[in-house]
């Protein structure tokens, strides 16, 4: 007989203490007794007290708990045959970081290719530890083994050209770096997949090569661009192009594939050597396939293991723990005492029966929110054949799911698939628990997964959940389609049928609405057009109003200050003709007041001609003057 827990064996130190308290128990209610009554009461008192049953149930309950921590230590004896598929690849990753990886005869440059075919790749591992390795002139171990995906993937992230600074394509280094991260020791299958386009010195690396297949490494060469050739873009500090790197003569570099460098180091190692080129070749499908091939190596082995054996005690210990729980005290007739002791037994069967394992497991099948009334009820199963406290984490999960504490369940469900990747039964109840918390993508890859299962039922329940995932995505096309794979495996399924039916009546109403919708905008955007038209019509109407108006006050202001100057003028005019009357008014008065005489009249008459004539002279001599003659007066 071996023991698999051995750590439990401490417990046992429990059962000492246990017996101490017990007699101390008997002893305190000896005194308090005692204290209470006299012995003649306390006889009559305690005259239906049965103390050998008293005995008996601590004698069972001491028993019961050794028993248990005996099922804990899970004893295992007996062999049988098994075959174990062999999970878990050792994968390191050796991409070349060269500048001739920025080529774009691969979309949209070849390390980009690589990198994101690379972390596709890494998502569909489970159990699996990858590193990374980076190379150009020199190598860098970038991320040691590991099974935390996301730390690869984050660290890939950031790979780029510039990572390593000395130019060139150092393979030899690179393979160096790459052996060294895996433990010879371990029996897990050992991968390097070599990712490059250049070349490098052929003896060295096929020497390196040689010694990864006595190491038992493979090396899968994966040549990424083309045989033919491509020119390398160059770029400034700021990322900008610039065009395409040249030599000092100035004629363009041309990157060529080393096809048979790469070819030589694979079948050193008896592994296959493959081009990504720009052709119909997928980088993405050549590592799935490498990953496949690796798997199917170390696919399964005969081993011999030992049985676990805890059911037996785990029994015996709860039945024992149930008598010193519910047996009475006191004295019982026979007949009252067998109905108690089938009763216990009856108990300790359907307790045995709801913790035991079942041959199988299926995950829940989750009905979408509209078809409550046609609902199946949720339920996740035992699983079977596993090792160690496996049997303990299936129980913690499948409770805490019926406990809708569907986190820490898909946290037990993904521990267990750590350990068995292959079991489809733990995919689909990995799913459901991703599928309560609304991660309707990681739970679709959960039930892909479980489609690999041979068991119809799984299968059928596997493509009823993508469907329900869709369902819940509102991609309702894809939905009907997975519902349809369901029924192709199950035609009695009624509920796949009823819930296709109803997403059709929800795509008709979704077609509906949507002509509706687009009815109600083509008449918005008419009436809007409209609206704006006489918005405009509106606008341009009052602008011409308003125009119209300042053009006519601005003739009412001209008119205005035009009258004003002219009454202004006028009242000029008559105040210039006012004053000439005022002194033409005195003469005349004058003139009618004194009449002159003939001589008067002569002298006056005289005095004009005199001034006329003065007049006259004045003028000509101007006149002459202005034309440059001069002349002297005759009387001069």
């Amino acid at each position: 007989m071996f023991f698999a827990s051995l750590k439990f064996s401490f417990l046992f130190l429990v059962i000492p203490l246990l017996i101490i308290a017990i007699f101390y128990k008997y002893h305190r209610k000896k005194v308090l007794l005692q204290k209470f009554a006299d012995k003649i009461t306390s006889l009559k008192l305690l005259e239906k007290v049965d103390y050998n049953k008293m005995k008996f149930k601590e004698i069972m309950l001491v028993s019961s708990i050794v028993l248990i921590i005996f099922a804990m230590m899970q004893p295992q004896f007996g062999i049988k045959k098994q075959i174990i598929t062999k999970a878990g690849i050792d994968i390191v990753f050796a991409l070349d970081v060269s500048d001739s990886m920025l080529a774009e005869d691969i979309k949209p440059n070849r390390i980009q290719k690589a990198k994101y075919e690379i972390s596709k790749l890494v998502e569909r591992f489970k159990g699996d530890r990858v590193g990374l390795v980076i190379f150009s002139g020199s190598a860098f171990v970038q991320v040691p083994l590991t099974h935390d995906y996301a730390v690869f993937n984050m660290f890939l992230e950031n790979v780029t050209t510039d990572s390593i600074e000395l130019p060139g394509t150092n393979i030899t280094e690179a393979l160096k770096k790459s052996l060294k991260l895996f433990n010879l020791k371990e029996t897990t299958s050992k991968v390097v997949i070599l990712l490059t386009d250049g070349e490098d010195t052929v003896e060295e690396s096929v020497k390196v090569a040689s010694e990864a297949a006595i190491m038992n490494v493979k090396i899968y060469t994966v040549g990424v661009g083309s045989p033919k050739g491509a020119r390398i873009p160059d770029f400034d500090e700021k990322g900008r192009r610039l065009g395409f790197k040249k030599d000092r003569e100035g004629n363009i570099i041309t990157t060529k594939l080393a096809v048979k460098t790469l070819q030589k180091i694979a079948l050193e190692t008896k592994a296959n050597s493959y081009i990504a080129g720009s052709g119909d070749m997928d980088l993405g499908k050549i590592l799935e396939k490498i990953s496949q091939d690796e798997r199917k190596a170390v696919n399964s082995k005969h081993y011999g293991i030992f049985e676990d054996r805890f059911q037996w005690p785990l029994s015996f210990g709860i039945l024992l723990l149930c008598i010193s729980t519910f047996l009475p005290e006191i004295r019982l007739s026979s007949k009252m005492m067998r109905m108690v002791v089938i009763s216990l037994l009856l108990f300790n069967l359907t307790s045995f029966q709801s913790f035991g394992i079942t041959p199988e497991a299926t995950g829940p099948d989750l009905k979408p929110e509209p078809l409550q009334n046609k609902q199946k009820i949720p339920a996740v199963s035992l699983l079977t054949g596993y090792i160690d406290n496996t049997y303990k984490k299936i129980i913690d999960g499948v409770k805490k799911y019926n406990s809708e504490n569907y986190d820490k369940a898909y946290i037990e469900f993904n521990k267990l698939l750590l350990k068995s990747p292959e079991n489809k039964e733990l995919h689909l109840n990995t799913g459901s628990a991703l599928y309560k918390t609304r991660k309707y993508d990681e739970a679709i890859k959960e039930y892909e997964e479980a489609l690999y299962s041979k068991n119809i039922d799984i299968k059928s329940r596997a493509y009823y959940n993508i469907a329900n995932s869709y369902f819940k995505k509102d991609e309702l096309d894809k939905s009907i389609e997975f519902y349809k794979k369901a029924l192709e495996l199950k035609p009695d399924d009624n509920d796949a049928k009823y819930n296709i039916e109803v997403i059709r009546k929800k795509l008709k109403e979704n077609s509906k609405k949507q002509q509706q919708k687009q009815q109600q905008n083509k008449d918005q955007k008419q009436n809007k057009d409209q609206k704006d038209k006489k918005d405009q019509q509106k606008q341009k109407q009052d602008n011409k109003d308003q125009k119209d108006e300042k053009d006519k006050q601005q003739q009412d202001k001209k008119d205005k200050d035009k009258k004003k100057d002219d009454e202004k003028k006028k009242q000029d005019q008559k105040k210039k003709d006012d004053e000439k009357k005022d002194q033409q008014k005195p003469e005349k008065q004058q003139m009618k007041k004194k009449k002159m005489s003939k001589e008067e009249a002569d002298k006056m008459l005289k005095q004009i001609m005199d001034m006329e004539k003065d007049d006259l002279k004045k003028k000509k001599k101007e006149k002459i003057k202005a034309k440059g003659q001069y002349n002297v007066d005759k009387d001069w």
